[in-house]
Protein backbone atom coordinates (compact mmCIF):
# COMPACT_ATOMS: atom_id res chain seq x y z
CA UNK A 1 0.00 0.00 0.00
CA UNK A 2 1.40 3.54 -0.74
CA UNK A 3 1.40 6.56 1.36
CA UNK A 4 -1.37 8.49 -1.16
CA UNK A 5 -4.03 5.49 -0.23
CA UNK A 6 -3.62 5.45 3.49
CA UNK A 7 -6.89 7.35 4.51
CA UNK A 8 -6.19 10.68 6.30
CA UNK A 9 -7.85 11.41 9.25
CA UNK A 10 -10.65 13.91 8.87
CA UNK A 11 -10.16 15.16 12.43
CA UNK A 12 -7.02 15.00 14.85
CA UNK A 13 -6.24 15.44 18.51
CA UNK A 14 -2.64 14.82 19.43
CA UNK A 15 -2.21 15.53 23.13
CA UNK A 16 -4.27 18.53 23.55
CA UNK A 17 -4.53 20.20 27.37
CA UNK A 18 -6.39 23.54 28.08
CA UNK A 19 -6.37 25.05 31.43
CA UNK A 20 -8.57 28.01 32.83
CA UNK A 21 -8.04 30.41 35.68
CA UNK A 22 -10.95 30.14 38.52
CA UNK A 23 -11.35 32.92 40.89
CA UNK A 24 -12.06 31.71 44.24
CA UNK A 25 -12.52 34.66 46.44
CA UNK A 26 -11.47 38.39 47.24
CA UNK A 27 -8.56 36.92 49.55
CA UNK A 28 -7.18 33.39 47.59
CA UNK A 29 -4.59 33.11 44.71
CA UNK A 30 -6.67 31.97 41.65
CA UNK A 31 -7.15 28.02 40.85
CA UNK A 32 -6.42 26.41 37.73
CA UNK A 33 -9.09 24.26 36.13
CA UNK A 34 -7.81 21.76 33.76
CA UNK A 35 -10.69 21.51 31.44
CA UNK A 36 -8.97 18.88 29.14
CA UNK A 37 -5.94 16.98 29.91
CA UNK A 38 -3.48 15.34 27.33
CA UNK A 39 -6.68 14.24 25.22
CA UNK A 40 -5.58 12.13 21.92
CA UNK A 41 -8.48 11.70 19.33
CA UNK A 42 -8.53 10.51 16.15
CA UNK A 43 -11.98 10.78 13.38
CA UNK A 44 -11.36 8.35 10.32
CA UNK A 45 -13.62 9.55 7.39
CA UNK A 46 -17.00 8.26 7.34
CA UNK A 47 -16.60 7.24 10.56
CA UNK A 48 -18.86 8.32 14.22
CA UNK A 49 -17.18 8.84 16.92
CA UNK A 50 -19.52 8.82 20.61
CA UNK A 51 -17.96 11.51 23.12
CA UNK A 52 -19.30 10.51 26.59
CA UNK A 53 -19.07 11.48 30.65
CA UNK A 54 -21.06 13.04 32.87
CA UNK A 55 -21.18 16.59 32.94
CA UNK A 56 -18.10 18.74 33.56
CA UNK A 57 -16.19 16.00 32.12
CA UNK A 58 -14.37 18.47 29.54
CA UNK A 59 -16.75 17.21 26.12
CA UNK A 60 -17.57 21.07 25.42
CA UNK A 61 -14.54 22.29 26.29
CA UNK A 62 -13.16 19.88 23.81
CA UNK A 63 -15.86 20.58 21.04
CA UNK A 64 -14.64 24.38 21.34
CA UNK A 65 -11.28 23.07 20.90
CA UNK A 66 -11.85 21.32 17.49
CA UNK A 67 -14.39 23.83 15.86
CA UNK A 68 -11.08 26.05 16.73
CA UNK A 69 -13.23 28.92 19.15
CA UNK A 70 -10.48 27.89 21.65
CA UNK A 71 -6.98 27.67 21.24
CA UNK A 72 -5.15 24.79 23.55
CA UNK A 73 -2.88 25.62 25.91
CA UNK A 74 -0.54 22.14 24.49
CA UNK A 75 -1.07 19.52 21.63
CA UNK A 76 -2.29 20.00 17.94
CA UNK A 77 -5.93 19.70 16.12
CA UNK A 78 -5.67 18.58 12.58
CA UNK A 79 -8.41 18.91 10.25
CA UNK A 80 -8.21 17.22 7.10
CA UNK A 81 -4.43 16.64 7.62
CA UNK A 82 -3.88 20.50 8.14
CA UNK A 83 -3.13 21.98 11.46
CA UNK A 84 -6.63 24.24 12.40
CA UNK A 85 -4.75 27.33 13.26
CA UNK A 86 -3.30 27.81 9.71
CA UNK A 87 -7.15 27.17 8.20
CA UNK A 88 -8.39 30.52 6.89
CA UNK A 89 -12.02 30.94 9.20
CA UNK A 90 -13.67 30.86 6.10
CA UNK A 91 -12.42 27.78 4.85
CA UNK A 92 -12.40 26.09 8.42
CA UNK A 93 -16.09 26.59 8.46
CA UNK A 94 -16.52 24.70 5.32
CA UNK A 95 -14.88 22.03 6.52
CA UNK A 96 -16.27 21.44 10.07
CA UNK A 97 -19.78 22.16 11.28
CA UNK A 98 -21.34 22.44 14.71
CA UNK A 99 -25.09 21.30 15.38
CA UNK A 100 -25.40 22.80 19.30
CA UNK A 101 -27.76 21.30 22.18
CA UNK A 102 -30.37 24.44 22.77
CA UNK A 103 -32.07 24.79 19.21
CA UNK A 104 -33.94 27.65 21.00
CA UNK A 105 -30.92 29.56 21.15
CA UNK A 106 -29.19 28.68 18.30
CA UNK A 107 -31.18 30.50 15.67
CA UNK A 108 -31.64 33.84 14.83
CA UNK A 109 -35.40 34.45 15.78
CA UNK A 110 -35.34 37.18 13.23
CA UNK A 111 -34.83 35.34 10.30
CA UNK A 112 -36.76 33.26 8.05
CA UNK A 113 -36.46 29.50 7.92
CA UNK A 114 -35.12 29.59 4.71
CA UNK A 115 -32.47 32.44 5.18
CA UNK A 116 -31.43 31.07 8.04
CA UNK A 117 -30.07 27.91 5.91
CA UNK A 118 -29.54 29.30 3.24
CA UNK A 119 -26.91 31.69 4.83
CA UNK A 120 -23.65 29.80 4.92
CA UNK A 121 -24.35 29.53 1.02
CA UNK A 122 -24.83 33.06 0.35
CA UNK A 123 -21.10 33.95 2.35
CA UNK A 124 -19.40 30.70 0.85
CA UNK A 125 -20.66 30.85 -2.91
CA UNK A 126 -21.97 34.12 -4.04
CA UNK A 127 -23.36 34.76 -7.56
CA UNK A 128 -25.36 31.53 -7.16
CA UNK A 129 -29.43 31.12 -6.32
CA UNK A 130 -29.08 28.65 -3.34
CA UNK A 131 -33.06 28.41 -2.81
CA UNK A 132 -33.45 25.37 -4.83
CA UNK A 133 -30.51 23.77 -2.95
CA UNK A 134 -32.02 25.02 0.39
CA UNK A 135 -35.42 23.55 -0.19
CA UNK A 136 -33.70 20.82 -1.13
CA UNK A 137 -31.44 20.09 2.08
CA UNK A 138 -34.89 20.72 4.01
CA UNK A 139 -36.75 18.18 2.55
CA UNK A 140 -33.79 15.84 3.16
CA UNK A 141 -33.66 16.30 6.81
CA UNK A 142 -37.67 16.06 6.68
CA UNK A 143 -38.64 19.64 6.97
CA UNK A 144 -41.94 20.79 5.80
CA UNK A 145 -41.98 23.05 2.97
CA UNK A 146 -44.89 25.01 3.29
CA UNK A 147 -42.60 26.45 6.86
CA UNK A 148 -40.09 27.76 5.16
CA UNK A 149 -40.82 30.98 5.25
CA UNK A 150 -42.07 30.99 8.87
CA UNK A 151 -39.88 32.36 12.09
CA UNK A 152 -37.80 30.00 14.60
CA UNK A 153 -40.71 30.74 17.06
CA UNK A 154 -43.23 29.72 15.65
CA UNK A 155 -41.47 26.19 15.58
CA UNK A 156 -41.82 23.22 18.04
CA UNK A 157 -37.91 21.94 19.60
CA UNK A 158 -37.98 19.04 17.01
CA UNK A 159 -38.35 21.50 13.72
CA UNK A 160 -35.97 23.75 15.11
CA UNK A 161 -32.82 21.08 15.21
CA UNK A 162 -34.02 19.75 11.83
CA UNK A 163 -33.47 23.34 11.07
CA UNK A 164 -29.79 23.48 12.55
CA UNK A 165 -28.89 20.20 11.44
CA UNK A 166 -29.92 21.08 7.59
CA UNK A 167 -27.99 24.27 7.86
CA UNK A 168 -24.57 22.47 9.05
CA UNK A 169 -24.92 20.68 6.76
CA UNK A 170 -25.53 22.77 3.43
CA UNK A 171 -22.53 23.30 2.78
CA UNK A 172 -21.20 19.75 2.77
CA UNK A 173 -18.78 20.05 5.81
CA UNK A 174 -16.15 17.23 6.02
CA UNK A 175 -17.17 16.91 9.81
CA UNK A 176 -20.07 17.13 11.62
CA UNK A 177 -19.96 18.04 15.66
CA UNK A 178 -23.27 16.86 17.53
CA UNK A 179 -22.86 18.62 21.05
CA UNK A 180 -25.89 16.54 22.88
CA UNK A 181 -28.19 17.66 20.11
CA UNK A 182 -31.36 15.75 21.00
CA UNK A 183 -30.92 16.57 25.14
CA UNK A 184 -33.27 20.03 25.25
CA UNK A 185 -35.75 17.89 23.32
CA UNK A 186 -38.54 15.40 24.12
CA UNK A 187 -37.99 11.75 24.59
CA UNK A 188 -40.27 10.73 21.72
CA UNK A 189 -38.46 13.87 19.39
CA UNK A 190 -35.36 12.81 20.67
CA UNK A 191 -35.96 9.51 18.38
CA UNK A 192 -36.99 11.46 15.46
CA UNK A 193 -33.55 13.34 15.83
CA UNK A 194 -31.21 10.01 16.50
CA UNK A 195 -32.88 8.11 13.85
CA UNK A 196 -32.41 11.46 11.48
CA UNK A 197 -28.79 11.57 11.62
CA UNK A 198 -28.77 7.78 10.97
CA UNK A 199 -30.76 8.45 7.67
CA UNK A 200 -28.40 11.18 6.87
CA UNK A 201 -25.06 8.82 7.83
CA UNK A 202 -26.39 6.49 5.55
CA UNK A 203 -27.12 8.58 2.69
CA UNK A 204 -24.56 11.66 2.94
CA UNK A 205 -21.79 8.84 4.09
CA UNK A 206 -21.55 11.80 7.09
CA UNK A 207 -18.45 12.10 9.44
CA UNK A 208 -19.58 13.11 12.84
CA UNK A 209 -18.24 13.31 16.60
CA UNK A 210 -21.72 12.82 18.86
CA UNK A 211 -21.28 14.25 22.52
CA UNK A 212 -23.89 12.76 25.00
CA UNK A 213 -24.43 11.39 28.39
CA UNK A 214 -26.53 8.90 26.89
CA UNK A 215 -25.02 5.98 26.35
CA UNK A 216 -27.88 4.27 25.04
CA UNK A 217 -28.02 6.77 22.21
CA UNK A 218 -24.19 6.29 21.92
CA UNK A 219 -24.30 2.70 21.43
CA UNK A 220 -27.48 3.14 18.67
CA UNK A 221 -25.57 5.42 16.76
CA UNK A 222 -21.49 5.44 17.29
CA UNK A 223 -18.63 3.22 15.46
CA UNK A 224 -16.62 4.33 18.58
CA UNK A 225 -16.76 5.47 21.70
CA UNK A 226 -14.45 7.39 23.92
CA UNK A 227 -15.07 8.06 27.60
CA UNK A 228 -13.99 11.40 29.41
CA UNK A 229 -13.84 11.90 33.17
CA UNK A 230 -12.54 15.05 34.52
CA UNK A 231 -10.74 16.12 31.57
CA UNK A 232 -8.97 13.04 30.47
CA UNK A 233 -9.79 10.42 27.51
CA UNK A 234 -9.76 7.32 30.39
CA UNK A 235 -11.27 4.59 27.66
CA UNK A 236 -11.60 4.02 23.94
CA UNK A 237 -12.73 0.89 21.61
CA UNK A 238 -15.32 0.64 19.26
CA UNK A 239 -19.26 -0.02 20.55
CA UNK A 240 -19.76 -3.60 20.88
CA UNK A 241 -15.76 -3.93 22.64
CA UNK A 242 -16.42 -1.23 25.20
CA UNK A 243 -20.35 -2.12 25.74
CA UNK A 244 -19.86 -5.82 26.37
CA UNK A 245 -16.59 -5.99 27.97
CA UNK A 246 -15.63 -1.90 29.46
CA UNK A 247 -12.08 -2.03 31.06
CA UNK A 248 -11.98 0.94 33.25
CA UNK A 249 -14.10 1.15 35.93
CA UNK A 250 -15.35 4.66 35.42
CA UNK A 251 -17.05 3.28 31.99
CA UNK A 252 -18.40 0.30 34.32
CA UNK A 253 -20.10 2.51 36.70
CA UNK A 254 -21.79 4.73 33.50
CA UNK A 255 -22.53 1.74 31.95
CA UNK A 256 -24.25 0.52 35.56
CA UNK A 257 -26.22 4.06 35.51
CA UNK A 258 -28.28 2.75 32.76
CA UNK A 259 -32.08 2.73 33.89
CA UNK A 260 -33.45 -0.39 32.34
CA UNK A 261 -36.77 0.26 30.38
CA UNK A 262 -38.43 -2.89 32.80
CA UNK A 263 -41.85 -2.66 34.70
CA UNK A 264 -40.22 -3.58 38.05
CA UNK A 265 -36.91 -3.40 37.80
CA UNK A 266 -35.14 -1.70 40.58
CA UNK A 267 -32.75 1.69 40.11
CA UNK A 268 -29.33 1.17 39.51
CA UNK A 269 -26.02 0.86 41.57
CA UNK A 270 -23.50 3.42 41.34
CA UNK A 271 -20.65 1.99 41.93
CA UNK A 272 -18.66 4.84 42.42
CA UNK A 273 -17.73 5.49 46.16
CA UNK A 274 -18.87 8.53 48.31
CA UNK A 275 -16.38 11.16 47.08
CA UNK A 276 -17.26 13.94 44.39
CA UNK A 277 -15.13 14.40 41.55
CA UNK A 278 -13.15 18.12 42.11
CA UNK A 279 -11.44 19.63 39.04
CA UNK A 280 -9.45 22.07 41.04
CA UNK A 281 -7.91 19.39 43.28
CA UNK A 282 -7.44 16.85 41.26
CA UNK A 283 -3.79 15.38 42.87
CA UNK A 284 -2.00 12.95 41.65
CA UNK A 285 -2.57 9.85 40.00
CA UNK A 286 -5.71 8.76 38.12
CA UNK A 287 -8.00 11.53 38.77
CA UNK A 288 -10.76 8.67 39.50
CA UNK A 289 -9.27 7.08 42.46
CA UNK A 290 -10.96 8.56 44.98
CA UNK A 291 -14.45 7.24 43.36
CA UNK A 292 -13.02 3.92 42.33
CA UNK A 293 -13.58 0.86 44.23
CA UNK A 294 -10.87 -0.33 42.92
CA UNK A 295 -8.26 1.88 43.55
CA UNK A 296 -5.34 0.90 45.18
CA UNK A 297 -2.16 3.09 46.56
CA UNK A 298 -0.11 3.07 43.08
CA UNK A 299 -3.41 4.74 41.46
CA UNK A 300 -2.91 7.93 43.47
CA UNK A 301 0.70 8.17 42.89
CA UNK A 302 2.42 9.43 39.39
CA UNK A 303 1.13 9.30 35.94
CA UNK A 304 -1.11 6.79 34.90
CA UNK A 305 -0.22 5.95 31.35
CA UNK A 306 -2.39 4.65 28.68
CA UNK A 307 -2.63 0.60 27.56
CA UNK A 308 -3.38 -0.66 24.52
CA UNK A 309 -5.26 -4.22 23.59
CA UNK A 310 -5.52 -3.63 20.05
CA UNK A 311 -8.20 -0.96 19.25
CA UNK A 312 -9.33 -0.84 22.80
CA UNK A 313 -7.32 1.57 24.72
CA UNK A 314 -7.61 2.59 28.49
CA UNK A 315 -6.02 4.34 31.25
CA UNK A 316 -5.83 2.04 34.47
CA UNK A 317 -3.32 0.54 36.61
CA UNK A 318 -5.95 -2.40 37.72
CA UNK A 319 -8.61 -2.55 35.29
CA UNK A 320 -11.83 -4.43 35.43
CA UNK A 321 -11.04 -7.90 33.87
CA UNK A 322 -12.29 -8.13 30.12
Amino acid sequence: MTSSSIPVPALELEHVSKRFPVSQGLFKRAATLTAVNDLSLKLMPGETLGLVGESGCGKSTAVNIMLGLLAPDEGRVFLDAREIRTIPLVERVRLIQPVFQDPYSSLNPTKRIIDLVAQPLRLHARGTDPLPAVREMLDRVGFPARLADTYPAELSGGQRQRVAIARALISNPKVLICDEPTSALDVSVQAQVINLLLELRRDLGLTMIFVSHNLAVVEHLADRVAVMYLGEKVEEAPVDPIFAHARHPYTRALLGATLVPEPGAALPVIAMGNANADPLNRGEGCAFAPRCPYAVEACRKGVIHETREGEHCFRCIEPVAA
